[in-house]
Parts: structure tokens; sequence; C-alpha cells
């Protein structure tokens, strides 16, 4: 999702980068240089080095050499011939926006559940309907069948659910279309 952002230009690396670097671990001074090294690098025939990065800006070289090794050391950046790679940087940061994402939207679901319940779910049911959740039920479904149940307790809830799934594994089994 938020990959797909970035292709359509909707969501830029800049952006992504300053509002998550702090999550990745990376400290400021690393995140100027790779802000420099992205600016430095739309020059196609210039080759960033920790020389060429300290003329500009107020790091010395050997300060930015130990940045850059520390970032490669965490798999952030990696260097391939005549420039260096940030996918990896950008990968981990979109993975953290998204593991982000679902556990915001895991907190609706339990805050919608939570509503229509006598009593708060329990951590360890939280844990089970979000193992549901990555296996044999979607989100989507979940929300349907809370808004379109009644229950009382979490062992309805369980039930409705159960007998759901149940239910869509003989709808897709009802009709074999490889023996037609």
């Amino acid at each position: 999702m938020i990959t797909d952002l970035m292709k359509k230009g909707l969501l830029g690396k800049r952006m992504l980068l300053m509002s998550t670097y702090k999550k990745a671990g990376l400290s400021e001074n690393e995140v100027m240089i790779i802000l420099m090294i992205m600016h430095l690098s739309e020059d196609k025939t210039l080759f960033v080095t920790p020389n060429t990065l300290a003329e500009n800006m107020h790091l010395s070289a050997s300060d930015i050499d130990k940045a850059i090794a520390k970032m490669s050391n965490n798999n952030l950046i990696k260097f391939v011939s005549k420039k260096i790679d940030l996918t990896p940087l950008f990968t981990r940061l979109i993975g953290i926006l998204q593991e982000e994402y679902m556990m915001k939207e895991n907190e609706d679901l339990f805050s919608v559940i939570n509503n229509k319940l006598d009593n708060k779910l329990l951590a360890d049911q939280m844990d089970e309907i979000t193992i549901m959740i990555n296996g044999t039920i979607s989100k989507q479904q979940l929300f349907r069948i809370v808004n379109n149940n009644e229950f009382k307790n979490y062992e309805e809830l369980i039930k409705i659910i159960a007998k759901e799934i149940s239910n869509k594994n003989k709808m897709l089994t009802r009709f074999n279309w490889l023996e037609n």
C-alpha cells in the first residue's frame, strides 16, 4: 500500500524518511547524510563519497564515514557500483509504517468489538483474534460479522466467527470447477 503511494508519487522518500527515522533507529546526523546523498545522487555522474559529503555539510569526512559504515552494518544502505543504494532503508521505513497502520487498524477493530461486549476483551482474546485475522478470516469479514450480529460475550462471538468460516468453506467447495 505505502509502496504503491510512493510509486505514484503521492508519498515522497524525503517525507517518509523525516517522519519515521527515529523509529528506524537513525540519528539526525544520519538523516542529514542520507538527505545529502539523495540530493547529490541526482547528478548521475557524481559518485558520492564521505569527502564529497563533508564539503557540503558541517561534519567531518571521518564522522560521515563512520555513520555510513554503521548504516551499512545495520543493512540500511548498500553499495552498488558508483552509487549508494538506499532501497533497504526505505524498505524498512515502509515496513515500520505498515506495521503501525496494522496496529491502529487492530485497535479500531478491538474497540468496535469491546463496544458490543459486556466485558472488555482480554489480551489473550485479542491475540486469538489477531491470529484468526492473519489466517482464517479477513478484517473486513470480521468487521462485517461484528456489525451484523448480536453477541454479549467473547464465546458467542467466537461461535459466530466459526459458523461464518465453516459457511465460507462450504460455499467455496459447493461447485468443483475443476471436475467439469
